[in-house]
């Protein structure tokens, strides 16, 4: 019997504790470790956002190398890194929601595997923003650095507005 009643002042123990945490974070605008992550991502009803932010896909197309490395190990780092272009095309979907077009990137990945003299080849997207933020975002890549020297890629990126 003792047995059971420190099992359940134990239950007890940890149900106000809970309890109370959930009041202290509620108090500092915290979520506690308890609350659902629905509940946690949606906003008081006075701070919805009036409209929903445009999400947009980017397709890759076959890219064009010259150099040592393989199209695989190109499109792994691409693959890796695209959530950066997705951003800075969505940073302006918001804003041009019908913004949409290809994009070729030419590049030069140096011998470190570095991201060396970006440059946009071709685009009928018709965004500067989004030209410059993806050039910027190009030069953060690094690939690994291939055996026989330097390594020019043309890149093309549809990006499509949904």
């Amino acid at each position: 019997m003792a047995r059971r009643a420190t099992a359940v002042s134990v239950t007890v123990l940890a149900l106000a504790a809970l309890c109370c945490e959930s009041k202290r974070a509620q108090q500092q605008n915290e979520v506690p470790p308890s609350v659902p992550d629905a509940v946690v991502d949606a906003a008081p009803p006075d701070q919805q956002p009036t409209s929903k932010p445009s999400k947009g896909t980017i397709y890759t197309e076959t890219p064009v190398l010259i150099g040592s490395l393989g199209k695989d190990v190109i499109r792994r780092v691409t693959r890796r890194n695209i959530a950066q272009l997705r951003r800075c095309y969505e940073r302006e979907l918001i804003e041009h929601p019908e913004l949409s077009g290809k994009v070729v990137v030419k590049y030069v990945i140096a011998v470190n595997g570095r991201v060396t003299n970006v440059k946009i080849e071709q685009s009928s997207l018709n965004n500067s923003s989004v030209l410059a933020c993806i050039e910027k975002q190009l030069l953060t890549w690094r690939f690994p650095p291939p055996e026989g020297g330097v390594v020019v890629v043309n890149y093309p990126f549809v990006f499509n507005a949904k």
